[in-house]
């Protein structure tokens, strides 16, 4: 399957305008993208939809972060703590919408 996400997509620029350099974010993007592919509902649609690019995006961005956190889970030099998942919550729901349900009254 081709790249849902490229590192001159207008989306990537926007959810992450710091990304590191091409190579790492394109490394990033596939890993991404590989996780999302594994936990979206299958088959996976012919045209992919806006909310998976986004979703792999954040995943990318997710990843990132938990790499470049020291073993404390600390992130720069005012040592705020970084909880590293999975996938966020987030990133689930954009791969796999809760549907809401009526409750009779």
């Amino acid at each position: 399957m081709s790249a849902w996400v490229a590192f001159t997509d207008d989306l990537l620029i926007d959810l992450w305008p710091d990304a590191p350099s091409a190579a790492t974010t394109t490394d990033l993007l596939g890993a991404a993208q590989e996780q999302c592919e594994a936990y979206a509902p299958k088959p996976l649609p012919a045209t992919i939809p806006a909310r998976y690019r986004q979703a792999c995006v954040m995943q990318a961005r997710a990843n990132w972060r938990a790499s470049v956190a020291g073993s404390g889970d600390n992130l720069g030099s005012d040592a705020f703590t970084v909880t590293g998942r999975p996938m966020d919550k987030a990133v689930r729901s954009l791969l796999r919408p809760v549907k809401g349900t009526v409750k009779a009254i």
